[in-house]
């Protein structure tokens, strides 16, 4: 009898004996997904959820050969995966999991701020529970439901503000599928509380890509890094930042900041159809996107913000500087698909600007992420670049401290864009000149005429401003030997 008791005792305690038999190998890259109904593919065609076209991604085409078992529960909220987690995700034998739950099952429509507040601290109890098993979690951040009202969005925005800066991977799945209320955007609908097969494809799209493979790369969590920027001088070369989307990309968000007090293109990207999409200081100042203009000029010598954010399904376009949103003169719709990112411009770049730390995030963002990003905030979901642009070393200046391995390149054009170096009047007063190198970073400035640059600088191509009193300014490339 002794021995029955204690063996229903350990059953209660711990669940099922076969549930805690201990994994005899851990693969490094296996991946458990656990969550509800979303997860489980539910509303899309067989084999087209979108953690099964991620799934199917990492098996494809990611670095490192992935193992990938779905565990999801239709209807589960996260007491539920707390209930099963011994019995199901253990035997999984997985080094990483990604949690897949909603408010709306949580029961934030009916409960309210009860709701917000259990799937918040259970969330922290599943992240802390995985860590302490030895695995890495991840998390999908919440996302519409068809029959959502107003308090209910705010509610979802409210909780993936403090997702985005969990010290955990997470995907903001929000912006790629709202239509601007809370709601599944229009034609992506397949119930309310499941998207369709496409609603799927624009969830998968909002993952980095190559999360996995930078997880298992030991990549850490990015860190704010602030008093860093990049110079680019327009001489007889120019030069700007540019990088490639990893797989497709409907919805993103990008954003910069920037000075300068000329004018010229700040950023541009090439769409999949051949056309390019600008964001131009035009020759009023006034920062444009198509019909989106500033309503005054950026061109102040002073610090601005720039966010550019796209939702593919509702088929919006949205610009906003210094955390405001423009007016949509011509609220066109668009669904882009973007193939190629641009900071500067070979054609027609500021003479001189500064940049510091661009964002790219593979999803929408709503006007309170937008905010957040302009306060300084930063914001990690779906974050598949953050340079902070830092030329306190030149190999660190592109370094991408996101959780992706995708990388940003320097391109140059050596064609004399305009500067002619003949009309500097060696007749005129010099007033000085200032030395930079090929990737911007400004060196030192001096006002010696007789200036021997070899004296200063080590072998190499540098570029060099001179300015005259009148203003007159010649730009050159010089070589030191």
């Amino acid at each position: 009898m002794k021995k029955r008791v204690l063996f229903y005792l350990f059953f209660a305690v711990f669940g099922s004996v076969g549930a805690q038999t201990p994994c005899q190998h851990i693969d490094d890259y296996s991946l458990a997904i656990m969550g509800s109904s979303v997860p489980s593919g539910t509303g899309a065609d067989a084999g087209k959820g979108y953690a099964q076209l991620f799934q199917k991604y990492l098996e494809n085409n990611a670095v490192n050969e992935w193992k990938v078992t779905n565990i999801s529960i239709p209807g589960n909220n996260t007491t539920d995966v707390m209930n099963r987690w011994n019995t199901d995700l253990l035997p999984a034998c997985t080094r990483y999991v990604y949690y897949g739950l909603s408010l709306g099952n949580e029961g934030i429509h009916e409960k309210g701020q009860s709701a917000f507040d259990s799937w918040r601290d259970n969330m922290q109890t599943l992240i802390n529970r995985a860590r302490e098993a030895g695995k890495i979690p991840l998390i999908g951040n919440n996302y519409p439901r068809g029959d959502f009202n107003s308090t209910d969005y705010n509610y979802v925005k409210q909780l993936n503000l403090l997702i985005h800066e969990w010290d955990v991977p997470s995907v903001n799945l929000l912006g790629a599928i709202d239509n601007g209320s809370g709601q599944w955007a229009s034609g992506y609908v397949y119930d309310n509380a499941h998207p369709n097969t496409a609603g799927h494809a624009e969830m998968f799209y909002a993952i980095v890509p190559s999360l996995m493979d930078a997880l298992a790369a030991g990549k850490p969590q990015p860190v704010k890094k602030q008093n860093s920027s990049l110079v680019l001088v327009k001489g007889n070369t120019v030069q700007r930042i540019a990088f490639t989307p990893e797989n497709i990309l409907h919805s993103f968000t990008l954003t910069f900041s920037f000075k300068t007090t000329d004018i010229g293109t700040l950023a541009s990207f090439v769409t999949e159809g051949g056309d390019t999409a600008r964001l131009i200081l035009n020759s009023n100042g006034r920062l444009t996107y198509k019909s989106q203009v500033s309503a005054g000029f950026l061109n102040d010598g002073n610090w601005h913000t720039v966010s550019l954010t796209h939702y593919y399904a509702q088929g919006k376009t949205q610009l906003y500087i210094d955390g405001a949103r423009i007016a949509r003169t011509n609220p066109e719709t668009e669904k882009l698909v973007p193939i190629k990112f641009f900071l500067n411009d070979f054609d027609n770049a500021p003479q001189y600007v500064e940049y510091r730390e661009l964002f790219f995030h593979r999803s929408g963002m709503c006007a309170e992420e937008i905010a957040a990003l302009y306060q300084g905030k930063l914001l990690k979901s779906s974050l598949e670049i953050y340079a902070p642009l830092d030329v306190v070393s030149e190999k660190d200046v592109l370094y991408n401290s996101a959780q992706s391995l995708n990388m940003l390149d320097i391109e140059e054009n050596n064609i004399l864009n305009g500067l002619d170096e003949t009309r500097f009047d060696k007749n005129q007063k010099f007033k000085g000149m200032t030395f930079y190198s090929l990737l911007g970073q400004k060196l030192f400035h001096t006002t010696d005429n007789n200036f021997n640059c070899s004296r200063k600088l080590l072998a190499g191509v540098y570029v060099v401003k001179i300015i005259s009193e009148q203003g007159e300014v010649t730009s050159k490339k010089i070589v030191v030997e």
